[in-house]
């Protein structure tokens, strides 16, 4: 019996092969092509993405997966800043699974995102001209963990944390100077520069201080369990030249 079912498959697909190198096909060849093809493709769809295909057999089971199309989104509130280290907050929604790590890595990353100018972030249209896009704190962070005493500590790159805020685009408006003397163009073109130099240099400075400001008033907003906040840069407890913003002060929450 299996030997006449081999027999026949094999008799099958010599007429289909002999078939595709006819020069007129029969009707019925196109109906199994294709027939064939669709069929492969629907059950190799299903094995991509694991479901079973037999489960449509079963009345009103598609429905069941609907719930895929909600938005599984938290709205959570995120401090922004013009970059002079006034806050504005916000209210985004975030993917949020309640492990407190992914969380708070995911809040880091939308504090670094620039404004989306939505609705659903209530921001005047004052306050969103004056948004800036803030440096990328993730990019830096080494590793983060909480002590018993519900204190956060983060560590960060120093590095990495200053070629990002070297990297910040600001724009000065042109400064204009009261030095005249003769012959002293090429004098006044550099001092012109070097003062441009050092408050490009204080705006950076303060780009960055305002991310770290939205930074902590973002964990504190959101995590009601976590009472103060520690920086480490390289793991140690140190300070960055220039800098107001002391991160070997312990940052508790108010």
């Amino acid at each position: 019996m299996l030997n006449k079912k081999i027999k026949e498959l094999v008799k099958f697909y010599d007429k289909m092969y002999e078939e595709s190198f006819s020069e007129k096909k029969d009707k019925k060849f196109w109906f199994l092509f294709f027939s064939g093809f669709v069929s492969f493709m629907f059950f190799l769809l299903f094995a991509l993405v694991g479901k079973n295909p037999f489960s449509l057999l079963v009345p009103f089971s598609i429905y069941d997966n609907f719930s895929l199309i909600y938005d599984k989104r938290s709205p959570v509130t995120i401090y922004l800043s013009d970059g002079k280290k006034n806050l504005f907050h916000i209210k985004r929604k975030i993917f949020l699974t309640g492990e407190i790590y992914h969380d708070l890595k995911a809040l880091l990353v939308e504090i670094s995102e620039p404004p989306f100018y939505e609705l659903e972030e209530n921001l005047n249209i004052q306050e969103a001209k004056e948004m800036k896009k803030l440096p990328n704190l993730h990019f830096a962070l080494i590793q983060m963990w909480i002590l018993k005493d519900k204190t956060l500590i983060l560590d960060f790159r120093e590095e990495t944390l200053l070629q990002e805020m070297q990297e910040q685009r600001v724009r000065i408006d042109t400064q204009t100077y009261d030095i005249k003397e003769e012959n002293s163009e090429e004098k006044i073109s550099i001092q012109s520069s070097e003062k441009n130099k050092k408050i490009l240099e204080k705006m950076k400075i303060e780009l960055m201080e305002s991310a770290f400001l939205a930074l902590e008033k973002t964990i504190f907003e959101n995590f009601p369990d976590i009472l103060s906040i520690e920086y480490r840069l390289n793991g140690i407890s140190k300070e960055l030249p220039n800098f107001e913003y002391k991160f070997t002060q312990k940052r508790t929450r108010l």
